[in-house]
């Protein structure tokens, strides 16, 4: 599990598909330069976890980074943040 979306790409670079669901915040630098690298689907409605009554009142957006068909995982460290 990455604790840190700006490293989603290099980990898929390295052949992993990464999966994050992110608030979508898309007036941020990080969004820019980091989410649109990906697949962005963005969640409509307001989500809701477990039990709860209510649901998030944060946009949300699910980002899935594939691996490239020609990646080498000795170059992953390119694409570090």
């Amino acid at each position: 599990m990455l604790r840190d979306p700006r490293t989603a790409p290099s980990t898929a670079w390295a052949g992993a598909t990464v999966v994050c669901l992110l608030p979508a915040r898309t007036n941020t630098a990080y969004w820019h330069d980091y989410c649109f690298k990906g697949e962005v689907r963005f969640i409509r409605g307001y989500p809701k976890f477990g039990n709860a009554k209510q649901g998030l009142k944060v946009p949300l957006a699910v980002v899935v980074f594939r691996p490239p068909k020609d990646a080498d995982p000795a170059t992953a460290d390119l694409f570090a943040p």
